[in-house]
């Protein structure tokens, strides 16, 4: 079956309190506005604002979609860290949740970003720079070297501002 956005809203309003109402239609503008396309933010308002994990079955039936774009869209969510997906021993079903507490989901986006860029550039970028700093190079290859050891520069400098702002976060 497929619908469209505004089918989607109407299908999840239908099953909704007005205050649910009120803020899936936040999230979904916000992350919207972020680059995420309507299901993905409708599926993370839905998992955001219940108390315990929901489970994939009940996502299906309150979407809509089909288990598998459900199961495609939550796979990505989870890839990126905005749910978190849940198994009980003794039973195949799948479970989501969502971190409730604005702050640990921003400390958790930060540590992403360390381990997924920051860390791996750390790694492996010194060692291209060493490579090719010396060497003779044509006016083109001298232009991305600058780019490259301006990209690590800021690497670092990107890495102490994470590191003081965590420290922050972690003393309120």
């Amino acid at each position: 079956m497929i619908y469209n956005f505004y089918n989607l809203i109407n299908i999840v309003n239908d099953k909704m309190d007005s205050l649910e109402k009120e803020f899936t239609e936040f999230t979904v503008n916000v992350m919207q506005e972020m680059g995420f396309e309507p299901l993905s933010a409708k599926l993370f308002s839905i998992i955001f604002l219940e108390p315990e994990e929901i489970s994939l079955d009940e996502l299906v039936g309150r979407t809509g979609y089909s288990l598998p774009s459900i199961c495609n869209k939550m796979r990505i969510m989870e890839s990126m860290g905005l749910v978190k997906r849940i198994k009980r021993p003794g039973t195949k079903k799948v479970y989501y949740f969502a971190e409730k507490d604005f702050i640990e989901m921003m400390k958790f986006k930060i540590n992403v970003a360390f381990e997924k860029e920051i860390k791996p550039a750390k790694e492996k970028i010194p060692a291209m720079i060493k490579k090719y700093e010396d060497k003779k190079m044509t006016q083109l290859e001298r232009k991305r070297f600058k780019i490259v050891k301006a990209y690590y520069d800021q690497i670092i400098k990107f890495e102490k501002i994470l590191g003081k702002f965590m420290k922050m976060v972690d003393d309120i």
